[in-house]
Formats: structure tokens, sequence, C-alpha cells
């Protein structure tokens, strides 16, 4: 089904991708955006996340 788009309009976007890697231990990205949809296009509600954040393994 097919909506406009309208002022107000709000969007989570929830992504994850995770994989298995050679030695059997799991690796995992993830990100998390919301925006609203405004008359010139759309707004972050939060800052975006713009750089990859590395913690690395003990």
């Amino acid at each position: 089904m097919r909506r406009l788009l309208r002022p107000g309009h709000t969007f989570a976007f929830d992504g994850f991708f995770g994989w298995t890697r050679e030695d059997g231990t799991t690796k995992t990205i993830s990100v998390e955006e919301m925006a609203v949809v405004t008359t010139d296009g759309a707004e972050y509600l939060i800052p975006p996340q713009e750089e990859l954040v590395l913690i690395p393994s003990r």
C-alpha cells in the first residue's frame, strides 16, 4: 500500500546486521535513527550517527 508522506510523520530506523566469524564468534553492527517529515524534506530528531564506534575486545 502506498501513502503520501506528510509533514509531521515520524519515522524510526533500526538497522542491525550480524554475522558469524571464522572462529565461531558473532559480530554485530547496529544503528538507530529517528526523523520527522517537514515541508522542506525531513529533520533528524536526534543527531545522526556519522561515525562507527569501535568497542575493543578484551
